[in-house]
């Protein structure tokens, strides 16, 4: 967390106290890094810029600090045990740019729920806890329930640069955080399931502060969030993709369904409705991720 590692090299916090890893994560953005890792048990470790790994006990400045002024202080070396999660097991976490998701599993009355949790940057709405009017470099320290999002069974989920992705059992998508390039989609309920691309507005393109559904046709199996852009797989592996189609790496044709708008950043066309990926409309999708105007499809 301190230095540049230019190698391999096994993290022997691990082995010196014989914790089985079972999943991992590492997000960052311009300056802050940060990972995580999932034990054989079910707990819940971080490691990296001190504000985006979920202890609350550890003070912070809400700035930004400047890359001559990281220390020691900002960090956390080794990895830490996430003390949040109090008869909670850790079953998946997604770091993103700044900011960090977890599915957590929980019993009542012999009945399984998950909930979903996010902490760091509130930023753009990418936590999906709600539209907070304070600094757009605040950090949410601490885990914090998706309270919109309870009463859905989450299976999986997936942190872009600022913004998030979340599946639940029935094939639902939901979608928050950033949405300059519509990688959110748009919510139907508000905007009517008839909205035609020359009939959308700025609005549209908004960050989205809570989870909303996306209209994916199929129920979906696999969700990846990348940089500014969104994919699914759906029950039948077909891949479906929105947002920024730079390069363009979502595999859509570049003269149907752009918005009047241009994006701000280069002037790449976005969509902010699912399209099935052409390319790969014959084939048989397993697995997806996405980077920042890249992806990669088995």
């Amino acid at each position: 967390a301190l230095s540049e590692c230019r190698a391999f090299r096994v993290i022997e916090w691990f082995l010196q106290r014989k914790i089985a890893i079972v999943d991992i994560s590492a997000g960052s953005d311009e300056v802050r890094s940060h990972s995580a890792a999932i034990s054989k048990e079910g707990e819940l470790f971080t490691w990296g810029y001190t504000a985006l790994c979920g202890h609350s006990e550890h003070e912070y400045s809400l700035d930004l600090p400047e890359l001559s002024q990281t220390s020691n202080k900002s960090s956390i070396v080794f990895p830490k045990l996430v003390e949040s999660f109090e008869n909670e097991k850790i079953l998946r976490v997604s770091c993103g740019g700044s900011f960090t998701l977890a599915i957590t599993q929980h019993w009542e009355a012999y009945e399984e729920k998950r909930t979903l949790w996010s902490w760091g940057c509130i930023s753009n709405g990418r936590l999906g806890i709600g539209r907070f009017e304070i600094s757009r470099r605040s950090y949410q320290k601490s885990p914090t329930r998706l309270v919109s999002l309870d009463g859905y069974f989450i299976v999986d989920v997936s942190s872009g640069s600022s913004h998030a992705l979340a599946l639940d059992r029935d094939g639902k998508v939901f979608a928050w955080g950033n949405n300059e390039a519509g990688q959110c989609s748009f919510d139907f309920n508000k905007f009517g399931e008839n909205v035609l691309p020359q009939q959308m507005n700025r609005s549209i393109w908004d960050d989205v502060y809570v989870p909303h559904q996306v209209l994916v046709p199929i129920p979906a199996v696999s969700v990846a969030a990348g940089s500014h852009s969104s994919a699914v797989i759906d029950l039948v592996g077909r891949l479906w993709t929105w947002g920024r189609n730079s390069k363009p790496c979502l595999h859509q044709s570049t003269s149907c369904h752009v918005n009047s708008i241009l994006s701000g950043f280069m002037r790449l066309p976005r969509y902010a409705t699912p399209r099935i990926a052409r390319p790969l409309k014959h084939l048989l999708i397993k697995k997806v991720c996405l980077g920042d105007g890249s992806g990669l499809a088995i």
